[in-house]
């Protein structure tokens, strides 16, 4: 994996973690489900090129 792409994967997983738990703010345990979304997208992200189709 390339810097580039690493760098575009965390800028994308920041974003998406940023939005979600923004989001969740409106219920006592939302930015913790938003949070853990976050969390599961980045880790299919960065395991997407290891995955076998």
């Amino acid at each position: 994996m390339s810097d580039s792409e690493l760098t575009r994967k965390w800028d994308l997983c920041m974003a998406d973690a940023v939005t979600k738990i923004g989001t969740g703010f409106r219920l006592p345990f939302g930015s913790g489900l938003g949070l853990g979304m976050a969390n599961s997208n980045c880790q299919h992200d960065f395991n997407t090129p290891y995955l076998l189709h």
